[in-house]
């Protein structure tokens, strides 16, 4: 299996990006940073994609994102992982067809879409070439773009499999409260490998230590 991984930062992330390079590199045969042209990430052995000016979500940020999308098709692998500077992958990806991530319902009337998607976010190559083919900016969602995702892969018919149900992910924007921490360290120790929202040393060790395959 052939995975190839996409990480999208930012300037101010790049304490974390440092962090977490060598874990992305060990599950990945090549490994894309996506950040904005005004606030760039640094990385060696590692392939460089600026685009666009830093956003945390609207236009600029939607256009980043499929930008980046399109742009991990020039490398050849058979699945493609999507990850936010705080998210990462402690083994490589299970073979499914479809979109993996961690989902959650929409509870907002803003929004349209059935929900939105955590990351990381795993393609297989055919779905990922699809979805990159039929892709849209509508429904805009606010520019947010993991309900930018959940809408177009809803449109689109693509299955879905939920790595929080599938006891293999976990994912809050910051893993901050103690339970929260606790429950990342506990599901890495039962084999959780897709986590985001990992922002301190001290959390990552813990988890790395935990995890069994």
């Amino acid at each position: 299996m052939k995975v190839c991984t996409t990480v999208f930062g930012y300037g101010g992330g790049q304490a974390i990006v440092s962090r977490h390079l060598p874990l992305w590199k060990a599950v990945s045969d090549e490994v894309i940073l996506v950040y904005p042209e005004d606030s760039p990430n640094q990385g060696s052995g590692v392939h460089h994609f600026p685009t666009g000016r830093s956003n945390k979500y609207g236009q600029e940020c939607l256009s980043r994102q499929l930008a980046g999308m399109q742009h991990a098709l020039e490398a050849e692998a058979d699945y493609y992982v999507f990850l936010e500077y705080d998210a990462f992958l402690l083994d490589r990806p299970r073979p499914r067809v479809g979109v993996q991530a961690n989902i959650y319902p929409n509870r907002d009337s803003r929004f349209v879409g059935p929900g939105y998607f955590h990351f990381p976010w795993i393609f297989d190559a055919a779905t990922l070439r699809a979805f990159a083919a039929q892709a849209t900016f509508e429904p805009f969602e606010m520019g947010f773009v993991d309900r930018w995702l959940q809408g177009q892969i809803a449109a689109m018919s693509i299955p879905t499999h939920d790595l929080r149900k599938l006891h293999e992910g976990f994912s809050r924007n910051t893993l901050r409260s103690r339970y929260q921490r606790r429950f990342a360290v506990e599901l890495a120790r039962r084999g959780g490998y897709a986590f985001h929202g990992v922002k301190d040393a001290a959390l990552l060790r813990r988890i790395r230590r935990a995890f069994h395959r």
